[in-house]
């Protein structure tokens, strides 16, 4: 007889990939299939600071707090977050957080209400959108950006490639765009696909999937995700309510 039972792909890079899934595991509480394929790599970029030095730095992926040790930003300067991960992530490299609990947007409009002094610093990824530091300095907030690391587009795994070709449902949360345009460009799947979207803009760009399942988060954040992704495998578990 052909397993019923969900499998989880989990396309975050890194050792986010591997924390994702063991926590997803301690909150399903029983025996689930997680393949790990990530769907980026992470490279950083060589850059440097602009000419005026910032008095904060903005951040909307954990992945460029590395580049702030390498630019020499000073500990305890002010890290503007986009959400909870990626100020932990902040916080951890010795930065003073402000935590947007969000997104893009919500981070844009924390920093304009604010209206910190002195000239703010983006570091970003190579693909990046919000249009971050254009839209403050336009609102009135000097504001630099670097491109601080590259997000290398990779394959699925065979091992997912497997899944995806099968008959068993399969779980795929998605973080970011980016990533929803890589895993389409691999696509379609033979398997019944149920995406977790972390934004309406990871939703709208999953048209040429085709899924069979489709559930978005109440707030862009690492916990949502985690607690959907949880209460999706359970309702596709053989004897699920």
């Amino acid at each position: 007889m052909a397993d019923p039972s969900p499998v989880l792909i989990i396309t975050r890079p890194g050792g986010a990939g591997q924390r994702f899934a063991d926590r997803v595991r301690d909150a399903f509480g029983g025996p689930v299939e997680i393949i790990l394929s990530p769907l980026m790599r992470i490279e950083p970029c060589a850059t440097d600071l602009p000419d005026v030095a910032p008095s904060g730095v903005i951040l909307t992926s954990a992945n460029a707090v590395p580049a702030v040790a390498r630019l020499g930003i000073p500990k305890g300067t002010v890290a503007w977050c986009v959400g909870s991960h990626t100020a932990r992530a902040a916080q951890d490299a010795g930065l003073e957080i402000r935590d947007a609990g969000g997104d893009a947007e919500a981070l844009v409009e924390m920093i304009l209400a604010h209206r910190p002094a002195g000239r703010l610093l983006h570091l970003r990824g190579e693909v990046s959108r919000g249009d971050v530091a254009d839209r403050l300095s336009a609102g009135g907030i000097p504001c630099d950006e670097r491109v601080v690391y590259r997000q290398i587009a990779q394959d699925l795994s065979n091992r997912a490639k497997e899944a995806l070709s099968g008959g068993r449902p399969v779980v795929i949360p998605l973080f970011s765009p980016r990533t929803a345009d890589i895993l389409c460009e691999q696509g379609p799947f033979r398997a019944p696909v149920h995406i977790i979207a972390m934004s309406g803009a990871v939703a709208a760009r999953l048209d040429p999937l085709g899924v069979s399942g489709l559930a978005m988060v109440d707030r862009p954040d690492l916990e949502a995700m985690l607690m959907q992704t949880v209460t999706t495998l359970r309702k596709l578990s053989p004897g699920a309510a």
